[in-house]
């Protein structure tokens, strides 16, 4: 299980037995702020998902929310994002788009070695 998820106890709790898996609540002995600051992001997600429905948070929240409800949905979406900033701070990475990648590339390979300035704008 991942570090961030395990702090933040967004995963529900699973009982096994006779190959049969039942999940419960999630948990409540958990970091109350962090829980809510990755509740709080998916709500953002649900809000926004019709202007980006190509988004992987996105299609998994239309995914949830077909079969249940929306505060299932929530706490999946909420997992995710946990995850998600679990790896980004594990392999060092930023969170910068594909686009946004290659524009920055383009301008490194156009301007190499040259030094740009940049006025200020007025306030």
């Amino acid at each position: 299980m991942v570090l961030v998820a395990q702090r933040t106890r967004l995963k529900n709790r699973a009982d096994s037995s006779g190959g049969k898996t039942r999940y419960g609540r999630t948990r409540k002995d958990v970091n109350r702020y962090l829980k809510w600051a990755y509740s709080e992001a998916a709500n953002v997600v649900a809000r926004h998902r019709q202007k980006h429905p190509e988004r992987h948070v996105s299609r998994l929240y239309e995914r949830i929310m077909g079969r249940k409800k929306h505060q299932k949905a929530i706490g999946a979406v909420g997992r995710l994002l946990a995850e998600a900033t679990y790896w980004m701070l594990k392999k060092g990475e930023s969170l910068v788009s594909k686009q946004l990648r290659e524009e920055r590339a383009e301008l490194d390979t156009r301007f190499q070695g040259q030094v740009i300035r940049v006025r200020a704008l007025p306030r």
